[in-house]
């Protein structure tokens, strides 16, 4: 579930959506300074699912009808250090626990879009209109995993993450909250 905190003119509220599509690629050193520090960039790509509202109603005779719609996007480009286990547990050497933070920005696209129509004794007054706003704020990032190594140059992993960002779009601040969990494919260089 992604929680976004809304903030506009003093009030707020939460906008709930959950994560659709979450793609992400990275570059990591391993055994950097310790044998167990390892350092990466990534990038991440969280394409959240669509907010809509639709309502209807009757005032003096007239038929209100309305739609909204609100798409947001955020691209995430970290730098992140580890606490990764190089060289496996002490019983199983293919198994690699790892728990880390990272910071650096997130991109955040947002989309409204919102249509009406007024019904008056049968005659149609039709209204849309659509905007859309960016931001980069500073984000950072919680996470941890294991990895597992199917060979020398391949392994499979388990990550889930937390990451934290408030940018400010339409005039209002956003409360960007992000779990994730993902499954991962890796080859080593």
């Amino acid at each position: 579930m992604n929680s976004t905190e809304v903030e506009f003119s003093g009030a707020s509220d939460d906008l709930d959506t959950d994560i659709g599509l979450a793609l992400a690629a990275g570059v990591w050193k391993d055994s950097l300074l310790h044998k167990n520090l390892s350092l990466g960039v990534q990038f991440a790509r969280h394409q959240d699912t669509d907010f809509s509202e639709g309502t209807n109603a009757v005032v003096l005779g007239a038929t209100l009808t309305g739609t909204a719609t609100f798409e947001q996007t955020s691209n995430v480009v970290l730098g992140k250090v580890a606490y990764r286990m190089n060289e496996g547990l002490p019983t199983l050497t293919s198994v690699k626990p790892y728990a880390g933070v990272g910071v650096g920005a997130l991109f955040f696209d947002a989309d409204i879009s919102a249509a009406g129509t007024i019904t008056v004794n049968g005659t149609q007054f039709v209204g849309a209109g659509s905007a859309s706003d960016s931001d980069v704020a500073p984000a950072g990032q919680f996470f941890a995993g294991v990895d597992y190594d199917i060979n020398e140059k391949v392994y499979v992993g388990l990550n889930v993450s937390y990451l934290m960002a408030n940018p400010e779009v339409f005039g209002a601040e956003f409360e960007v909250r992000n779990f994730t969990t993902m499954a991962k494919i890796g080859v080593k260089f």
